[in-house]
């Protein structure tokens, strides 16, 4: 029984589905699921998954011991609850490593089609509207159809999907069934990342394309000419769409406005990036406070608003934000040590995808580097399971020969 727990490909598959399927509609759904997925790995875990992983595992206890110094709070068991994936990504990486070529691609077009039903309903809502869904952009509601999730979690989602289906089409698939549901999934992945500029958050297209870049840099890294042209017509295509796409466009101008801003020291409010560089400065304020030990995991609004004040900030109180950086709110957190920790894990798996020339690895790890840069996204569950659960499948994806997939069946 336990040997079919361990190859139970339906199990993981279904395991995935679910944590992706939960997080966007249902999100007590996203836990069962991720115990779906880890319980394959109790019994395949190997030395090596640990070690990889051995620095989050010191960052998650570290943020522990800082937390009952500092005070232990119901916040504290809240966001403690919320990492507690990231102390599973050895069992993760040991189920994943023994999944069958065809989970990975049911798992991959389901991620897809998932996103595609939701972003096409968002779609609906927006071409009825578009005022009213760029406001509820603005406020940071959830998006109004389907999807129970922010706008930035959302847009990394899409544009993790278009990384997803270029991975798709970049291998060959020649069992004809397995093939039929790749090209029109491919066509899924297309038209996300269609949506994807429609309805995005500005991260996500940040994100998105920090993953091309490194993806184009490293397949062309030794064919400098190919590497030119193709950036020239990447920037070509994207200047074409800011002024066709009403909402790109809105995106881009929002955007100068607000470096503007942030150059001239002109008034920050109602500018989200100007408001976020006034949170950057405060959370780095707090970070030299306490460099050891850090304020621990808790809520630290009023710490916040204290760091905008003594700087003198031009943030209004009720514009004040939580700094939206994972960097900087691992830094409050735990101090420096857990800021090296958390780079230290980063590292391992660049280098990881380096030595294994997994461009869908450092894809995927260059969106997540420039989300971490404008969003804290392990203070939230969606942002936790796209951060543990993705890269976690994309360095094991590079590794299993899809060309002609078994059925899943034992």
């Amino acid at each position: 029984m336990l040997y079919r727990l361990q190859n139970s490909s339906y199990l993981k598959l279904a395991g995935i589905v679910m944590s992706i399927a939960g997080v966007l509609f249902a999100p007590a759904l996203a836990s069962i699921g991720m115990i779906m997925l880890l319980a394959p790995g109790l019994y395949g875990v190997r030395w090596a998954d640990v070690k990889m992983h051995f620095p989050w595992t010191l960052l998650i206890v570290w943020l522990m011991v800082t937390s009952f110094i500092q005070g232990w709070t119901s916040d504290t068991t809240r966001l403690l609850l919320l990492k507690l994936p990231i102390l599973c990504v050895p069992l993760l990486a040991a189920s994943l490593r023994m999944m069958k070529p065809s989970a990975y691609l049911l798992a991959i077009s389901s991620w897809i089609w998932l996103l595609y039903a939701a972003g096409m309903a968002s779609l609906f809502v927006y071409l009825q509207d578009p005022e009213w869904y760029h406001q509820l952009v603005l406020e940071s509601k959830p998006m109004p159809v389907l999807a129970q999730m922010h706008h930035i979690e959302f847009s990394l989602f899409l544009a993790g999907s278009g990384w997803a289906g270029l991975y798709l089409w970049s291998v060959k698939v020649t069992n004809v069934s397995f093939n039929i549901l790749r090209w029109f999934t491919l066509l899924a992945a297309l038209l996300n990342v269609m949506l994807l500029h429609f309805l995005s958050a500005r991260t996500g297209l940040l994100a998105f394309y920090m993953g091309l870049a490194l993806w184009w840099i490293w397949t062309y890294r030794q064919r400098w000419k190919q590497m030119i042209l193709g950036s020239m017509a990447l920037l070509g295509v994207l200047a074409v769409s800011a002024l066709l796409l009403p909402s790109l466009r809105n995106r881009v101008v929002n955007t100068y406005d607000d470096l503007r801003t942030v150059t001239e020291k002109s008034d920050p409010n109602d500018k989200s990036f100007a408001q976020r560089w006034e949170a950057w400065k405060a959370a780095v304020h707090l970070i030299n406070e306490q460099p050891l030990w850090g304020w621990g995991m808790k809520e630290l609004a009023p710490e916040m608003s204290r760091a905008h004040e003594e700087m003198g900030s031009k943030v209004l109180p009720w514009n004040r934000k939580m700094p939206h950086n994972q960097f900087l709110e691992t830094g409050i957190q735990g101090g420096y040590i857990a800021f090296s920790l958390f780079l230290l894990g980063l590292f391992l798996w660049i280098r990881e995808g380096v030595l294994k020339a997994n461009t869908f690895l450092l894809a995927m790890l260059g969106m997540l580097l420039s989300a971490f840069f404008f969003e804290s996204l392990l203070e939230q569950q969606s942002g936790v399971l796209w951060s543990v659960l993705w890269p976690v499948f994309a360095a094991y994806a590079h590794d299993k020969n899809l060309k002609n997939p078994e059925p899943l069946h034992q």
